[in-house]
């Protein structure tokens, strides 16, 4: 198994040290082992690394966990089935890492959107094909709820650039 490493350096975690990542540019970005799913293909390499005693002190998962929406947006930040059949906190206790999860822009049709039936307010822009949280509480729960449920250590916001500049 390839095996691809970072170093996450940030005072706001307890994951220093070697990463192991699935973000663009990985060999696991959107790619699994063949025949496995990301559940097997992730606990194969933890197993890997213990075996091998190669330090992973935690794993990124980037953009291939989560339900996607509208303009490729997230629809709903949560794990999707067929791809970790376990979950989140299975996975991030079957490995042992503390997780880092990826989140891109928000989708207009969000399931965590007032508009959608969800029960935050967002700014919708339809017409460019995003939404932005305008409810201080969504990003209480949605940290709280994912550092209790499943683990999470750190959040990573990416395509801010998308997020922001594509806006009104």
């Amino acid at each position: 198994m390839p095996i691809l490493f970072t170093y996450c350096a940030t005072p706001y975690s307890n994951c220093f040290g070697s990463g192991f990542w699935t973000d663009n540019g990985a060999y696991y970005y959107y790619q699994t082992e063949e025949g496995m799913d990301y559940e097997e293909t992730l606990n194969g390499i933890s197993a890997y690394c213990e075996e091998n005693d190669i330090p992973v002190r935690y794993l990124d998962l980037d953009s291939w966990w989560y339900f996607k929406g509208e303009g490729n947006g997230v629809k709903n930040w949560t794990a999707i089935p067929e791809v970790l059949p376990s979950g989140l906190a299975a996975l991030a206790e079957s490995t042992g890492w503390p997780l880092v999860a990826h989140n891109r822009y928000w989708s207009p049709d969000t399931d965590y959107a007032e508009q959608n039936e969800g029960e935050y307010e967002f700014f919708i822009e339809e017409e460019n094909v995003k939404a932005l949280p305008a409810d201080e509480d969504f990003w209480i729960d949605l940290f709280a709820d994912s550092a209790s449920d499943w683990g999470l250590q750190v959040y990573e916001q990416d395509w801010q650039d998308r997020q922001f500049v594509d806006m009104e």
